[in-house]
């Protein structure tokens, strides 16, 4: 009879060694995939903020509208001018890309995204030099305009 209680408290014993070296296998794996997330984070920080998205290039660099042609209309025109070298730009510029796209079929408005690396002159002749600038262009064919929104750098 006391051998049934040995071997009992024995296999209960071996039971919990065997869950808890379960669980310091586990703490083991938890801990080394965190430090590889930390390492990889510290050498690659900026690894992920420049990926540009294929489909938001496609779209911006074959714009709906030319430069010159965004102010030979009557039809109010928001138009987002950015740059490449702009990081608030590169964030915001898929936003701008769905906004575009949700106008692009209407006939009472439009929306416009100008590229001022690739349109200089257009740019310059607008007097955008802060990135980014938004305007809201009431009569573009008058060169009638709200800006809507200009950094303060």
């Amino acid at each position: 009879m006391k051998s049934k209680i040995n071997i009992l408290r024995a296999s209960k014993k071996g039971m919990s060694e065997c869950s808890d070296n379960k669980i310091q296998i586990a703490l083991w794996v938890i801990l080394i995939v965190f430090i590889i997330i930390i390492i990889f984070a510290f050498f690659y920080p900026n690894r992920f903020s420049k990926i540009k998205d294929p489909v938001v290039e496609k779209m911006t660099s074959g714009n709906n509208y030319d430069s010159e042609s965004v102010l030979n209309t009557t039809i109010p025109t928001i138009v987002f001018f950015h740059s490449s070298k702009c990081d608030v730009c590169d964030a915001t510029l898929p936003d701008y890309v769905m906004l575009r796209d949700t106008y692009k079929n209407n006939p009472k408005h439009r929306v416009a995204i100008i590229n001022c690396d690739k349109n200089k002159e257009f740019c310059s002749k607008e007097n955008i030099h802060k990135f980014p600038t938004i305007r809201h262009y009431t009569n573009p064919s008058e060169n009638k305009y709200k800006m809507i929104f200009e950094t303060n750098n």
